[in-house]
């Protein structure tokens, strides 16, 4: 494995246990808002965080903005592809608020092949 390979590894890895821990936290939850998330799908985010995030100035999540990307991936998982461009046409409508999930979700878009397999 080449350095980058096992840097992207890494990344993935901080990606998939800091959403998890959010996710599933014990005194806030958020899971129960969202279908269920297999331990497959969210090896599938962290794989698609690691290119989301590659440049980025630290790719590795940290706090409440961060969060905002497991959201918007639970609510693609949960919403499949017609939820996405419903999600396209708010932001092209401009009824879309700024840096409201919808934006989050449009960055995914790319890779909604993978994650709706």
């Amino acid at each position: 494995m080449s350095k980058l390979e096992k840097q992207k590894q890494e990344v993935k890895q901080e990606w998939i246990e800091f959403a998890k821990n959010s996710f599933y936290h014990k005194q806030f939850p958020e899971h129960q808002h969202y279908s269920t998330i297999t331990d497959e799908q969210w090896d599938i985010f962290g794989h698609v965080m690691s290119y989301i995030s590659e440049d980025w100035d630290d790719p590795t999540p940290s706090g409440t903005e961060e969060r905002q990307w497991y959201r918007a991936y639970a609510a693609i998982i949960t919403g499949g592809r017609k939820y996405c461009k419903k999600v396209a046409n708010r932001v092209i409508d401009g009824k879309s608020m700024f840096f409201s999930n919808d934006y989050h979700i449009l960055r995914m878009i790319p890779f909604l092949d993978i994650m709706q397999k």
